[in-house]
């Protein structure tokens, strides 16, 4: 993308430099957070996720005598929301690489079809 005066960064935006490290390193100070290439994920992040997740799931609400939950499921897809949110506006912790993410996107799915597909089919009765 050429620069020109027009040219905005917004926050979240993210620039990719090729320069010598002294010069980007003045950039970094002038735009904000380095995200630099990692194969390491933050553990801390996502275990903290999964495990307030599970505490999420725990709690029930009782709606005419009928206790309502989350599950461990609900509480995990609700806290992977806030966890998401909190990385897109603090992108200096949670770092996850994209072939991870691609893993995590892939065989999730994968599993989900799987699952779905398993429970839909008929169920066989004892004989």
């Amino acid at each position: 993308m050429p620069l020109t005066s027009q040219n905005r960064v917004d926050r979240g935006d993210v620039l990719r430099l090729n320069r010598p490290g002294a010069e980007v390193e003045r950039a970094v100070k002038a735009f904000g957070y380095p995200d630099r290439p990692t194969t390491t994920t933050d553990m801390v992040f996502v275990g903290t996720g999964i495990f307030l997740g599970g505490l999420v799931g725990l709690l029930s609400v009782t709606v005419a005598g009928i206790p309502l939950t989350l599950t461990a499921s609900g509480g995990a897809l609700i806290m992977g929301l806030v966890f998401g949110w909190l990385r897109s506006v603090y992108p200096f912790f949670g770092r996850i690489p994209e072939p991870a993410i691609w893993i995590f996107d892939t065989v999730g799915l994968c599993i989900f079809i799987g699952v779905v597909g398993l429970t839909a089919g008929p169920a066989s009765s004892p004989a």
